[in-house]
């Protein structure tokens, strides 16, 4: 970011000279989020999620039961989970489904890197109806009602709903084969890391 002798017709030199320092601290808030990108990627592995989650999906005009470990369907890929704020018996948020409209609109291509879902309290069923009905096509949304996700992951306050986003990655023991996966963020914003 630089002014590069850039100079506006009639602007003054109080104008041009605030400009600059304006870019200064501009480029000092640049440095300092590349600071904090960072020190997230570093981050180290969070809780070991083994609850036993189960969602629940709509396949073939019917409900079906998905597992935690099957919400990872590139094993070797992060997954992101987005908790939307959605109960079923009203509508969702409107924040939360302008998001999705234009996540949805990337998923395809964010699948090939990252394991993307959506879970909501709603029934499978009427999540698959309103995703119907906004015309999504790439997001996979899940019905988490019951389970205990959104409590556990910062999606549910006692105060009601909120909108969260987690990152988790599956690690797989050579010994054992057994499937954990791990949280690798806690605060509730994706950090670009896909590995």
């Amino acid at each position: 970011m630089t002014d590069q002798g850039v100079q506006f017709a009639g602007e003054s030199a109080e104008y041009r000279d605030a400009r600059r320092v304006l870019l200064q601290e501009e480029r000092q808030l640049r440095l300092q989020l590349e600071h904090v990108a960072q020190l997230r990627r570093q981050l180290p592995p969070g809780r070991s999620v083994d609850q036993g989650y189960r969602f629940e999906g709509w396949r073939d005009g019917g409900p079906a039961a998905v597992p935690f470990e099957d919400l990872f369907a590139l094993p070797d890929r992060s997954l992101v989970i987005y908790s939307y704020m959605f109960e079923g018996d009203g509508p969702p948020c409107p924040m939360c489904t302008a998001f999705l409209d234009s996540l949805d609109g990337v998923a395809r291509q964010l699948s090939e890197t990252v394991n993307l879902a959506v879970v909501a309290k709603a029934s499978a069923r009427v999540l698959d109806a309103w995703r119907a009905s906004r015309g999504w096509s790439w997001l996979a949304l899940y019905s988490e009602a019951g389970c205990g996700y959104s409590t556990d992951y910062f999606g549910e306050a006692p105060d009601g709903n909120r909108c969260a986003q987690a990152v988790a990655r599956r690690r797989i023991p050579l010994r054992c084969r057994c499937v954990r996966a791990r949280l690798l963020n806690s605060a509730l914003q994706v950090s670009g890391r896909t590995s």
